[in-house]
């Protein structure tokens, strides 16, 4: 399969219901960093806590048949991971965010770069 873009679904991180009812967007930016910052610590604990209770994980790919097709992934399996690693073994760098706010919902858009282990893994949207 080719990966071609990590998708957030809508209702995974808090800021897609709680984006307060301003443009404050530093409480859209804040659990992003939340989940990259417990990436790069391997603290499966702040990785989880930057998601809704009931929040899922989707990939986009295009399948061997050349069809794009969402892939639904485990979250819980994710955050386990995150816990397993060694600090700094996962560095997802954002490079510009994109964020739009409309009342309690808001959406971000994150262009990024991920590293494992120091070397360039992929990047994407």
């Amino acid at each position: 399969m080719k990966y071609y873009s990590l998708f957030f679904a809508a209702a995974l991180l808090p800021f897609t219901l709680f984006a307060q009812h301003s443009r404050d967007w530093t409480a859209v930016q804040q659990p992003i960093q939340q989940l990259f910052n417990g990436m790069r610590a391997g603290d499966s604990t702040a990785v989880r806590d930057a998601f809704m209770p009931d929040a899922g994980m989707y990939t986009a790919v295009i399948n061997k048949e050349g069809k794009p097709t969402l892939h639904k992934g485990s979250l819980d399996r994710f955050v386990d991971y995150v816990g397993q690693v060694e600090e700094n073994a996962m560095d997802e760098r954002i490079w510009s965010y994109d964020i739009r706010v409309d009342g309690l919902l808001a959406t971000a858009w994150t262009s990024y770069t991920f590293f494992h282990n120091g070397t360039l893994s992929h990047c994407g949207t």
